[in-house]
């Protein structure tokens, strides 16, 4: 029998409307840094005028489609110089070199200067929490069982956001795969994108996350501010934080400008149980999750989601005996971030045993659609699972509800 996995956070309604786009005008390329030639990935790429735009993938490339030209380009990093180009017609793709900023190693300061970084930040993402973004996300994931890839799934949301996390939404498409030899899938891949909060809303665990930005970051969380990144005219601190008592479990880095305590990024490690299932005869062992949150500037006081990147190892136990590698990955990037509302979209809140993929079999799988409107440009190794899937039959086959566990 099949066996479902399930990340032990929460459930999502989706809400499905057909879409097309087409465009032959596109601008693509490749962002790389200056001096080594080593390609960076998640650049924010946006049109300096209407602050539209996309973002690059993990091998550093990007695409963006229906230009009209010529077209200002700003591209973002939280480590590089931010650059600007001035596209002029439809040509050759792009090879853009950014310059990296300098780390250095902060001179010896006083010990509480990290706390009260985190403090100054924690602030100031409090005073506009409840101000709200309206865009839409591009949520991208790949499964990988002993490294080889078994679940692909992207969805489109409508996207309520604020300065800190995913609030609501509600899904334009999606398409999910499932390799047909696979006994384990996952049921909510998307969980950790929108159910995860660093923002203590409700009450978390002794070592929950939640506690990390408050009114009392101090309180269960020390900090060190390990490098600087300095630009022109602004410093980025690199602040480590560990949970006090539960050190292994709790870790990161808080990206902080200096200046006005902008939070630019979060990087967080955990080793608490994410992964569980309704068979007694699977065990998730060595559990690891990775979860980057990257914010954007909206205002001069504002700042909104740029993208939320995570990655969960396991090791497997099947029957007592049989060890799979489990390896997720996603991406989910906001685009069209804007203050004003939409007129009749509708946002949930993520919700307990709500499934992401029931929804999306609402929708009538369309290949066209997805082959058209990439959003943030797919990889080379991505495309590749996608021709496999295709060729297989996978997608739009969504598993019966009576081999759920």
């Amino acid at each position: 029998m099949s066996r479902i996995l399930t990340p032990a956070v929460l459930y999502l309604i989706l809400i499905i409307s057909p879409l097309f786009a087409q465009n032959t005008n596109e601008i693509k390329g490749v962002v790389m840094d200056q001096e080594s030639g080593k390609r960076i990935p998640f650049v924010t790429i946006y049109d300096a005028q209407t602050f539209e735009g996309t973002s690059s993938n993990e091998e550093g490339e990007f695409i963006i489609k229906r230009v009209v030209y010529p077209k200002k380009l700003v591209l973002s990093h939280v480590s590089y110089r931010q650059d600007t180009i001035v596209v002029k017609q439809l040509g050759k793709d792009l090879q853009i070199k950014m310059e990296a900023l300098v780390e250095v190693l902060p001179e010896v300061v006083v010990g509480t200067y990290a706390n009260n970084l985190v403090i100054k930040a924690s602030e100031k993402i409090m005073r506009t929490y409840g101000k709200m973004f309206y865009g839409k996300a591009i949520y991208r994931q790949v499964t990988r069982w002993d490294g080889e890839p078994a679940e692909f799934q992207e969805i489109v949301y409508n996207t309520k956001s604020n300065n800190i996390k995913f609030v609501a939404g509600s899904v334009r498409t999606g398409r999910y795969a499932v390799k047909k030899d696979v006994s384990l899938w996952f049921r909510n891949t998307s969980a950790f994108t929108r159910g995860f909060s660093m923002y203590p809303t409700e009450k978390g665990k002794p070592y929950s996350m939640q506690d990390l930005i408050s009114s009392d970051p101090v309180k269960n969380f020390d900090f060190e501010v390990a490098n600087l990144i300095k630009d022109k005219n602004s410093e980025i601190a690199i602040v480590k934080f560990v949970h006090r008592a539960y050190p292994d479990f709790m870790n990161g880095e808080l990206y902080i400008n200096t200046e006005d305590y902008t939070l630019k990024k979060i990087k967080m490690k955990s080793m608490d149980v994410f992964v569980n299932t309704h068979d007694i005869n699977i065990k998730a062992l060595n559990q690891v999750l990775n979860i980057e949150y990257h914010f954007k500037d909206v205002l001069d006081s504002l700042s909104s989601l740029d993208y939320v990147k995570v990655n969960i190892a396991a090791d497997i136990i099947i029957d007592g005996h049989e060890s799979k590698k489990l390896n997720l990955n996603s991406y989910a990037y906001f685009y069209e971030t804007k203050f004003s509302k939409p007129k009749k979209v509708k946002y949930k809140t993520y919700q307990a045993k709500e499934n992401d993929r029931w929804m999306i079999d609402k929708s009538k799988y369309d290949p066209r659609f997805w082959k058209e409107n990439p959003y943030v440009k797919r990889t080379p190794a991505e495309e590749e699972i996608i021709k496999t899937f295709d060729k297989d039959g996978s997608f739009g086959r969504i598993i019966d509800d009576s081999e759920l566990f």
